[in-house]
């Protein structure tokens, strides 16, 4: 279970996979929408890589959610009014019981 400071509430974005043109992509013109509470998101690490004349910045956060939290590949997360996307798959951490504590994901904002 997560400790009480794990208070922010963040919403998670879903869209549907369409084919187009002989590829497979999210239909963000229309997806669902839904709150996920009980929350902590914490940036992790920040980078940037000048490409030519622009100049790229990535960063990285944690989402610590509730153990029951409906979060997938894919979803994007909005959290202080930014989107991220989950990078890679999330995952129910256990705790040393064997019980499952709480879900993580990894997020991922490109810039520039």
């Amino acid at each position: 279970m997560l400790p009480s400071f794990a208070s922010a509430t963040v919403k998670i974005q879903r869209a549907a996979l369409v084919e187009t043109r002989g590829s497979t992509i999210r239909d963000w013109d229309n997806y669902t929408e839904h709150c996920l509470s009980g929350c902590e998101v914490q940036e992790t690490s920040t980078a940037s890589n000048e490409l030519g004349r622009a100049e790229q910045v990535t960063d990285r956060w944690e989402l610590y959610a509730p153990p029951c939290a409906d979060i997938q590949t894919g979803d994007r997360v909005i959290f202080h009014g930014e989107a991220y996307e989950v990078d890679g798959a999330p995952f129910k951490w256990k705790s040393p019981t064997g019980r499952v504590s709480h879900t993580r994901a990894h997020l991922v904002r490109w810039s520039g």
